[in-house]
């Protein structure tokens, strides 16, 4: 990368010190772009590098000519891969976002996106730079699911993160020393690196952490996964007092569908299932200040008022069902009304599909359902039969909740399943977006 400012002072204390100390950090990467030309990235792995940093993009339009090289040689040497953006802190934020999300698609295994942001010969008013970089972070978590890596100087982070961004993830640089007085996660040590595969000098970096703490760091889109075990008597009283729900783990909900990004001091979230022949029983747990539920009619805007959805793709075939029962989005409302599109393109009422009852302590709120599953036959106002369930049967499925505090429409619609782009609300047209639930 290139730095904007670097003192001759700086220069002479770093001859004078020589290489900083890296002992103890055994991550090793680098970070490169089209200046280092054609990499062999077979020779980069058997130098003990494990992760590299890409440039992909450069402001409102300007895209790297060897990412897409770089990208997958790295991938095909087993090297953990992140994407980086350099940032013009005069541009907008968003249209800068949007050339990153056009060019860099994320898959298991990849680190977050990165921002890198450095010192330019003129910088904007702090405001505007703090408003644009919100801009970009903003939309690339909503985006991949993911708050973006910062990289940055410690000067940078004082004078323009320091108070609004300490909470994402940090890589600086500091080629004398290691650094001190900032939490970083990253740290590139030198820009004169060498190493077998890459032409000229590189910047070389270590990671804060173990090779399994890294992997914690990356992309993992099969969240939403669920193995459930068997459980043989649930009584469905919002209490949860049975032994098998104990034995039950809990997993999250946790991904942002729809609305601004949320802290956990706005919304928490989590859930458990487990199941018989008859019933799915799941257990849904929130924590959240306001509940509302401001339309008297069930079948008017369901989903703007607080309610549980939950999703169910029986024979878990990945299909269109807006409007057809080849899967079920179930809206359980605060009065237990269960609502989902009917092929008629109407809502209709599910009642007696859900056993649902809901306690409050404080601010946690839990409901306890048993859901009857049924198959793409069902016939509204027919005779229809839940189907019966087995060990090793798996479905599609999905958890999602709609969050609404005091407003007309739901703020936030926050779900169990990473999903990548802009248009997230889509699980209840697309059982493709779905996690599995395996019955164990």
């Amino acid at each position: 990368m290139k730095k904007s400012v670097i003192y001759s002072i700086g220069l002479l204390l770093m001859f004078a010190c020589g290489k900083p100390d890296t002992n103890g950090y055994e991550v090793k990467g680098v970070d490169v772009s089209r200046h280092q030309g054609e990499i062999d990235w077979q020779e980069v792995s058997g130098e003990g590098i494990t992760f590299a940093f890409i440039k992909a993009t450069e402001g409102t339009d300007w895209k790297d000519e060897q990412f897409k090289n770089n990208w997958e040689g790295a991938k095909a040497q087993g090297i953990i891969t992140g994407a980086y953006h350099f940032f013009l802190a005069g541009k907008g934020g968003k249209e800068q976002a949007r050339n990153f999300v056009s060019t860099v698609l994320l898959a298991n295994g990849d680190l977050p996106p990165v921002l890198d942001l450095e010192v330019e010969k003129e910088m904007p008013a702090p405001d505007t730079v703090k408003k644009n970089i919100r801009e970009w972070v903003d939309y690339v978590e909503r985006y991949y699911g993911a708050k973006p890596i910062l990289y940055t100087s410690p000067y940078y982070f004082e004078t323009y993160l320091k108070e609004d961004f300490s909470d994402y993830p940090l890589w600086t640089y500091d080629y004398d020393k290691k650094p001190d007085n900032i939490d970083w996660n990253f740290w590139q040590h030198s820009k004169t690196g060498t190493v077998a595969g890459i032409n000229g000098n590189v910047d070389l970096n270590v990671f804060n952490g173990s090779m399994d703490t890294l992997k914690a760091l990356t992309f993992d889109w099969s969240t939403g996964h669920y193995t459930a075990g068997y459980c043989a008597d649930i009584t469905i009283d919002g209490e949860a007092n049975e032994e098998c729900w104990e034995a039950a783990n809990w997993a999250k909900i946790d991904h942002l569908w729809i609305g601004p990004l949320f802290t956990k001091e706005d919304f928490q979230g989590r859930y458990k299932i487990t199941w018989d022949s008859n019933y799915v029983y799941m257990l849904v747990e929130v924590i959240d200040d306001t509940l509302i539920d401001i339309h008297p009619d069930s079948l008017d805007h369901w989903w703007d008022d607080d309610c549980v959805e939950v999703f169910f793709d029986e024979n878990d075939g990945n299909e269109w069902h807006q409007f057809n029962h080849k899967a079920f989005a179930y809206h359980v409302s605060l009065t237990y009304d269960v609502v989902d599109l009917g092929p008629d393109s109407l809502p209709h009422l599910y009642n007696d599909h859900v056993q649902a009852k809901r306690t409050q302590e404080g601010k946690k709120h839990t409901w306890e359902m048993a859901f009857s599953i049924y198959d793409d036959t069902f016939v509204d106002d027919g005779e229809n039969t839940p189907v019966k369930l087995f060990q090793g049967k798996k479905m599609g499925f999905a958890i999602a909740y709609c969050d609404n505090d005091t407003s007309a429409q739901r703020e936030n619609f926050i779900g169990t399943k990473r999903v990548e782009g802009e248009d997230k609300d889509f699980g209840w047209k697309n059982a493709g977006i779905f996690g599995d639930l395996i019955l164990k």
